[in-house]
């Protein structure tokens, strides 16, 4: 925020973001030393982002671009998804691969971000793409199996997650048109995460409509999620882990089955030292820094509403590393004999 404030060519008055924890404590800070009136989305309310959508064509006559969504995944993932699929000929399936195995120490239980938001995101309907149609399934019962990430993570069990990319990336026109017809968000999970997600939903706590008990109206999240530790306090507190984000997607080029996993990947210890922020916020804030700054710059040249992988992926992908977020690129070919 402080980098587009300062290359911003007009005056910024009024920002809108979701209610992730990385738009609180430091960011919030920020915003009212600078005067900058902040708005929220409503949880469990996408329709405020597809009314910006809505826009579309006024931002088209004005010159203007609307990038949604763009923070790690959704956000940078997609950026991967588009590089990768620009390198293919063809391709069947896109799928967004999220792991941590970062551990917190001095509490019985914490989230590295917004607790509320991960609860909403495990108790919502999973949406994903399968053989060409969005698709429903059930919370933490939907795509399970198990996945591979690179060392030192390794083998985390996953569950597909309600995320905007899930569907997004597996209904884009041109990837479709490559024959995309799969697409899924997956989250890896402890078995501790999942029971106790899996509890809350039994109980109804894991909804923001209000219910009254002695005589107050109260979010049964906000209850329930009330005497967890805030996510920005707790960089100093994680231990030796790492955290792990990345598009996998598998195609053809030149008659080869090709595989491109594209993501980023860093330790929790080792970025809080470096940047004195917890690497789930380096992670969120790199993305819509650079992209604004690109903008800005007019390396960006797309304009309307769009989602990330309407963006040509270059500009971006030549400066995430060099701006703090790693990537990596594994590439596996099959040839037949």
């Amino acid at each position: 925020m402080d980098m587009f404030t300062k290359v911003s060519p007009i005056p910024t008055t009024h920002i809108q973001t979701d209610n992730g924890s990385e738009f609180a404590n430091h960011f919030e800070i920020l915003l009212e030393k600078k005067g900058i009136v902040h708005f929220h989305t409503y949880p469990r309310s996408p329709k405020m982002n597809a009314e910006i959508e809505r826009f579309n064509h006024a931002f088209l006559e004005k010159g203007l671009a609307g990038i949604l969504c763009m923070g790690a995944d959704p956000g940078a993932v997609n950026v991967f998804a588009r590089w990768a699929m620009d390198r293919l000929d063809t391709a069947t399936s896109i799928r967004v691969l999220d792991a941590d195995n970062g551990e917190v120490k001095g509490y019985r239980f914490a989230v590295l971000f917004s607790p509320e938001t991960l609860f909403e995101e495990l108790g919502a309907v999973p949406y994903y793409v399968n053989n060409g149609k969005v698709t429903a399934g059930k919370p933490l019962e939907t795509e399970v199996d198990w996945v591979r990430f690179p060392d030192p993570i390794g083998l985390m069990k996953t569950y597909a997650v309600a995320h905007e990319e899930g569907v997004s990336l597996g209904t884009y026109p041109p990837f479709v048109e490559k024959g995309v017809n799969y697409s899924v968000f997956k989250y890896s999970l402890s078995d501790k995460v999942y029971h106790i997600a899996k509890s809350l939903a039994y109980l109804d706590l894991d909804t923001w409509k209000k219910v009254k008990t002695d005589g107050v109206e109260v979010a049964p999240i906000r209850v329930a999620c009330a005497n967890l530790p805030k996510p920005a306090q707790l960089g100093a507190t994680v231990m030796d882990g790492y955290s792990c984000v990345g598009t996998e997607v598998r195609g053809t080029k030149e008659r080869k089955r090709v595989e491109y996993f594209v993501y980023t990947m860093d330790n929790h210890r080792e970025v809080y030292e470096k940047y004195g922020y917890s690497l789930t916020e380096v992670q969120t804030g790199i993305p819509p820094a650079l992209t604004a700054r690109l903008l800005v710059e007019g390396k960006i040249k797309e304009r309307g509403v769009m989602m990330p992988e309407a963006l040509d992926p270059e500009p971006l992908m030549d400066n995430f590393s060099r701006e703090g977020l790693k990537i990596f690129v594994e590439k596996r070919e099959v040839e037949r004999m």
